[in-house]
């Protein structure tokens, strides 16, 4: 896996984040972002994010709607 593999070369084997990006040819941030989140989240950190969201806020059920409007909705 290639983001452990980066994270360890900062971590452990101690050279600076800049020849990490260097060496693996990657960017400054991605660096960066990989060894925050594996401080703080340890090995779950390193596992891709979800791009999308996991809900829309403009998106409203019938219960919702009945419970702000006081009536069921009549589309007919």
């Amino acid at each position: 896996m290639v983001r452990q593999l980066v994270v360890t070369a900062v971590l452990v084997e101690g050279p600076s984040k800049h020849e990490v990006v260097r060496d693996y040819g990657a960017t400054r941030g991605w660096v960066i972002t990989l060894v925050q989140r594996r401080l703080a989240e340890g090995d779950a950190g390193l596992w891709p994010r979800l791009r999308r969201p996991l809900r829309s806020p403009r998106l409203r059920s019938p219960p919702s709607w009945e419970v702000v409007h006081g009536a069921p909705i009549d589309i007919f």
